[in-house]
């Protein structure tokens, strides 16, 4: 009877991880990067190649061989703007990066007022993994603070660094399930 109560909860919590919307455009990276801003100093993010690990094309990140870069991949969300409409946002992602790196790689949420001026401190973490295994990586349960307009998601990689990213997703949830891709609109 054990067993099978903790398979039925298993079963409820697949079940509660699935259909959760990606709120993040272009997810996929294909067939480019519309939707993501690839600011830089040095050398931009690229769509990369198809991996079969994670089973979906990856953005390349390669200043391994800069003195001074800086390359980012970010996104602005727009958040409700109902006055208490309050809730979490939780941010999942995958990635791997070559063992002969040694610069940083920084994944960053960052919230904004109307006035495009960042509230509090924005939450940051290591995105990279030299497992080459693609595990899932996770940002779970951040408050939506009052004021907040907008939402920053920034991968962020500095010299000395060649790594991959794959299936970003963004859920307005304080956990997140399984990724889910986004929309693709090039409608900007």
């Amino acid at each position: 009877a054990t067993t099978a109560i903790q398979t039925a909860k298993g079963v409820q919590t697949t079940v509660e991880s699935m259909g959760q919307v990606n709120h993040l455009n272009n997810s996929e990276f294909d067939p480019d990067l519309e939707g993501w801003d690839t600011s830089s100093v040095g050398k931009a993010p690229y769509r990369s190649y198809f991996d079969q690990t994670v089973n979906k094309v990856t953005v390349g990140f390669n200043t391994m061989n800069d003195n001074v870069a800086v390359s980012i991949l970010a996104q602005t969300v727009t958040l409700a703007s109902t006055p208490g409409a309050r809730g979490y946002v939780s941010l999942s992602w995958q990635s791997y990066t070559n063992p002969s790196t040694t610069g940083k790689q920084t994944v960053s949420l960052g919230f904004y007022d109307s006035s495009n001026k960042i509230i509090g401190t924005a939450k940051q973490a290591d995105w990279s993994d030299t497992s080459g295994k693609w595990p899932v990586q996770k940002i779970e349960g951040l408050a939506i603070p009052d004021g907040a307009r907008t939402l920053q998601v920034m991968f962020y990689a500095s010299e000395k660094v060649t790594a991959y990213l794959a299936k970003p997703m963004l859920a307005f949830e304080k956990t997140i399930g399984t990724y889910t891709p986004s929309n693709y609109n090039n409608n900007a």
